[in-house]
């Protein structure tokens, strides 16, 4: 298994007694409950002290905690921790599934990697396009979620309802411009200073723009263009 550069969160991959050990150490810590293949992007995450991971769930009782198909990703940090288990998986669509029974997190987190933020153009190298690292980062998404629900803030859909569990996790954030006066007196707050929003959306948000558009002048810009399609309807 190729090893996370760099790495802070410990993997344990190979034995049991210090995944175990580690767990009596760090009681307020976080697990992470990976497929050992990389192209797996399916994970759950745990606090150190729930029961769910100190019990062997295998019927065939051939594997343990860290020798079988699965491996653990531990750390103290909770966001370190979702950051280098979601940066290790190959899959474009990973997700970190929160424990029903000790609730690490208050969702499920989702990473995707959308189309456009790598250009390949035949015999160049990759161009790689900078994206806000806020807006992707997991624990933040998480937060975001939490307060403000899966409904766009511009649009107000929510893919998962017009989709189906097809389009579940599916939307993206952003993070509002904040007034220039206040940018260097308040901390970064990302229940206050990210909302969710669609892929179009966000993207028109930015289109262009040096400067992004506010949510509310793009909903306004929609609502008026729905507006005048509805008068031109009715005649």
């Amino acid at each position: 298994m190729e090893p996370l550069q760099p790495l802070s969160s410990v993997l344990f991959d190979v034995g049991d007694p210090p995944y175990l050990q580690w767990l009596l150490d760090h009681p307020k810590g976080y697990v992470m409950n990976a497929r050992r293949l990389l192209e797996h992007g399916d994970m759950v995450v745990h606090r150190a002290s729930c029961a769910h991971i100190r019990t062997l769930r295998n019927a065939r009782g051939t594997e343990g905690f860290t020798t079988g198909n699965w491996v653990k990703y531990c750390n103290t940090d909770l966001g370190v921790l979702l950051r280098e288990a979601l940066a290790s998986r190959r899959a474009p669509h990973a997700i970190v599934r929160r424990c029903k029974a000790c609730e690490a997190t208050s969702a499920d987190i989702h990473r995707e990697q959308y189309a456009g933020e790598q250009l390949w153009s035949g015999t160049q190298p990759t161009e790689t396009i900078t994206v806000n690292s806020r807006e992707r980062d997991p624990l933040f998404r998480s937060l975001c979620f939490a307060r403000h629900g899966w409904a766009c803030a511009v649009c107000g859909i929510d893919t998962a309802q017009r989709y189906g569990s097809l389009a579940d996790g599916y939307m993206e954030v952003h993070e509002l411009q904040r007034p220039l006066e206040t940018n260097s007196l308040q901390e970064f707050d990302p229940m206050r200073d990210l909302v969710p929003v669609c892929p179009t959306c966000h993207a028109l948000l930015h289109r262009g723009r040096h400067l992004p558009l506010t949510v509310d002048e793009l909903r306004k810009a929609m609502q008026h263009t729905l507006h005048q399609h509805l008068k031109l309807r009715n005649g």
